[in-house]
């Protein structure tokens, strides 16, 4: 399975070219571009585009901010639901 990229908003636009320009071939988006989700989309909402699109998320974050963030997706999501 090819790994897919979603870079966040909170890294430079350079760093898709710098990625793009030693291996074209790499499956990389950035928050903002036409195939992925508009600048400033709310994490929750981008946790679910990555699930949808099967993307990994490389971002500037530390991991605990990521996981709170996951957590209250996660629990919003499943009061939604029953």
């Amino acid at each position: 399975m090819k790994i897919r990229f979603l870079l966040d908003e909170n890294l430079s636009p350079k760093l898709k070219f710098a990625v793009l320009r030693l291996n074209p071939a790499i499956d990389i988006v950035r928050v903002g571009d036409p195939d992925a989700p508009p600048l400033g989309t709310l994490d929750p909402e981008l946790l679910r585009y990555l699930e949808v699109f099967q993307r990994l998320l490389v971002t500037y974050q530390t991991f605990y901010e990521f996981f709170l963030i996951r957590m209250y997706a996660t629990i919003k999501l499943s009061l939604v639901q029953f």
